[in-house]
């Protein structure tokens, strides 16, 4: 079994070394984690683990050590990390390079080519050529996405006529072949004139031939789903067929599993082809009880013999549990149910009230902030006396937002065919005013100014498109924001005459020392060009700006732009695209210091590096990802300090819908964090206030 620990064979500690003593414990707690979990699935032979770590307590790191573990104990290993996106599968293979650091002198070799391989597949086709090549890598990483186009209907329409051609033998039918051909396109697109019929198991055919009709020589009424489900099992049996094993297969995000051809990449594609599994989610109970039991069953898929596993999984009091809670009573079977659960997942969390504060951003509610959310609410009601539908939450979280949020949500949904009389009303409220008229708007953009005047980095987090776009506008054109870049503006004319002599004291080359500058101008602490006050600055951020490396030179002017200044003001959403790079420009140490996010930002990036502010500007009822934005500041190695907490910020005005929804969204939030089966909850739109007595720990 691999060793953590200072002077073993890893230490995930020495990923962090650089942030300093006080995080010491955490990174060590990491090493704890990892250990527990190679316990349990290595010693103790359990088929699979979830690692429930909250958002930003570096599962990532802890579970590629688990990976680590795995291709050490078995050199021939083989290790396949499937993540929700291929941004992801990038992140997570730039992390196991990153982990070589953390290893004894013994294994470092072993990363790269002439060790342990490590390869990023894009479509299950690549894959499947080097399984069929006996080509595998030691450690892989994809995506759901590329892995779930395993079936093709070309495939599927010669399965098809493969099970036709035995029609006569099973139903007594005998057809011809145009009828064939029909049979087939009625149930799949495609241009037959290319299909080959495929050879099909006699079992897989005679439940496809189930759905003939023989007196109408046609298929029977809902043939369609069962046989598309079919032809699924048949496409995911076909693919990786020549010897693809996985000794562990790392599942991120698993959450996100309940999503049906996501599910089939690991119930179907992968089933038997792996020895152990760790599903890893931030958010396991976010999860229905039944949900929740669903994940554990994911372990069946593993190889051997998993039916006594299994049997012990669906006996699990996980019912009863929810009803006690749902009934508010006593569960005498609490710590057993704990202690079973304990066997199969590893779960570290925040301690909050050390951690993090909360503020509110409020003002009382005129009459115009009141009127556009009482008539939005009216046309909801009369969209459903039409007996039409619309997704409710959505409608009511776009009345928490904006105007023009608002105006979209009008023109966009099945309101909009509402009573006229209303939308006329709301038009007659809004219509011929500016933005700024907005009530909410307008007090939050005068307090990310006063964020902004005392330099202060923030992530602002809206629900809508449209509202991120009009709090852009309105902070661009607010006289701070312009004072301030006037300002860095000025100061990065004064040092770019003084490029040559930064880049003699710092010993870097004159290129990249021109970016280097560039930071340094727009950063709040810039320095006096003086040779020793210079030589600070750089021991305090070259970290985050490269470190000098020479790979790192072109890189940082791509971010920083040539001959443009450093705006104040960013936004990371669908009209932003990568050549923008702002949320690489958020993390300098520097301009910007605001980054206008949508719910594109709430996964996969890191804002934690210069920023301890979050504003929830929208709120959702969907505490998962409140969780997740907060989670992209609140993370390890942030730049909080020993008196600073994250400090989380919720906007809204008072006696609007809003009010109430924000301090339901915080109860909803701390239930996600610490009940077993909170989502049956939540989707129930309920709250369960006294958590204490259902409260489960499940450490290392």
């Amino acid at each position: 079994m691999i060793r953590f620990g200072p002077g073993k064979d890893m230490d995930l500690s020495r990923a962090g070394a650089h942030l300093g003593a006080r995080y010491l414990p955490e990174l060590l707690a990491q090493n704890d984690r990892a250990r527990g979990l190679c316990g349990r699935l290595f010693k103790q032979g359990e088929p699979g683990v979830l690692l429930a770590d909250e958002v930003g307590k570096g599962k990532t790191y802890v579970a590629l050590a688990v990976a680590f573990a795995c291709l050490a104990k078995r050199p021939n290993a083989h290790v396949l990390v499937l993540t929700h996106s291929g941004h992801m599968a990038r992140v997570w293979k730039d992390r196991w390079g990153e982990l070589s650091k953390c290893v004894a002198d013994q294994w470092k070799d072993q990363w790269g080519d002439d060790g342990w391989p490590a390869r990023r597949y894009w479509s299950i086709d690549h894959l499947d050529q080097d399984a069929s090549d006996k080509n595998l890598p030691q450690i892989a990483f994809a995506s759901y996405e590329a892995l779930k186009k395993y079936g093709s209907d070309a495939r599927d329409a010669g399965y098809l006529l493969g099970a036709l051609e035995k029609s006569e033998r099973f139903t007594g039918l005998r057809l011809r072949p145009d009828e064939r051909r029909a049979l087939v396109k009625d149930m799949v697109e495609c241009d037959l004139r290319s299909v080959r019929r495929e050879r099909i198991p006699l079992g897989h055919a005679r439940r496809i031939l189930a759905w003939l009709d023989r007196d109408t020589r046609w298929w029977k009424e809902n043939a369609y789903y069962a046989i598309e489900d079919e032809l699924d099992r048949l496409q995911a049996r076909s693919r990786l067929d020549h010897g693809a094993r996985f000794d562990l297969l790392i599942v991120d995000e698993a959450h996100k599993l309940e999503g049906t051809a996501r599910h089939h990449v690991v119930a179907r594609l992968l089933h038997k082809r792996f020895d152990k599994c760790l599903l890893v989610t931030a958010t396991p109970f976010a999860l229905a009880v039944h949900q929740f039991r669903k994940r554990l069953l994911d372990f069946v898929h593993a190889r051997g013999d998993q039916g006594t596993f299994e049997e012990g999984v669906r006996a699990l009091p996980l019912d009863d549990f929810r009803k006690a809670v749902a009934e508010r009573v006593d569960f005498p079977g609490k710590a057993q149910l704990e202690k079973h659960q304990r066997r199969h997942m590893i779960r570290a969390s925040w301690d909050h009230d050390r951690e993090r504060t909360t503020e509110h951003w409020h003002g009382e509610a005129a009459a115009d902030a009141l009127l556009p959310t009482l008539l939005l609410e009216k046309l909801i009601d009369g969209v459903l006396e039409s007996g039409q539908r619309t997704h409710i939450a959505s409608r009511r979280e776009s009345l928490c937002s904006s105007w023009p949020a608002a105006r979209k949500s009008l023109e966009d949904s099945p309101l909009q065919g509402a009573d006229q009389r209303w939308s006329r009303a709301f038009d007659a409220v809004v219509a011929g005013r500016s933005a700024l008229n907005d009530p909410k708007l307008r007090a939050a953009v005068e307090h990310l100014t006063g964020l902004v005047r005392s330099n202060t980095k923030v992530v602002v987090f809206t629900q809508r498109l449209k509202t991120s776009k009009a709090l852009a506008r309105l902070l661009e054109e607010h006289p701070v924001v312009e004072e301030l870049a006037a300002v860095n503006e000025r100061h990065a004319d004064r040092l770019r005459r003084h490029v040559d002599k930064v880049a003699s004291w710092l010993g870097l080359d004159e290129t990249y020392a021109t970016g280097v500058v560039k930071v340094m101008a727009h950063a709040a602490d810039r320095p006096r060009m003086e040779r020793a006050s210079v030589r600070k600055w750089w021991r305090r951020h070259r970290k985050r700006l490269g470190d000098g490396e020479w790979d790192a030179w072109s890189d940082l002017q791509l971010i920083v732009g040539r001959g443009r200044r450093l705006p104040v003001i960013v936004r990371h959403d669908a009209d932003t695209g990568p050549d923008e790079r702002n949320v690489e420009k958020f993390n300098l140490p520097s301009a910007p210091l605001v980054l206008l996010a949508t719910p594109k930002a709430q996964e996969g990036i890191d804002l934690h590096h210069y920023c301890r502010h979050v504003v929830l500007f929208d709120l959702t009822w969907n505490p998962a990802a409140m969780e997740q934005r907060i989670g992209r500041v609140h993370r390890l190695g942030g730049s909080r300090r020993a008196n600073e907490k994250v400090t989380v910020i919720y906007c809204y005005q008072k006696g609007t819908y809003e009010q109430v929804m924000a301090a339901r969204v915080q109860q909803r939030c701390e239930m996600m964090r610490v009940l077993l089966g909170a989502g049956q909850w939540l989707d129930e739109d309920r709250e369960v206030k006294e958590l204490d007595p259902y409260r489960m720990t499940f450490p290392a």
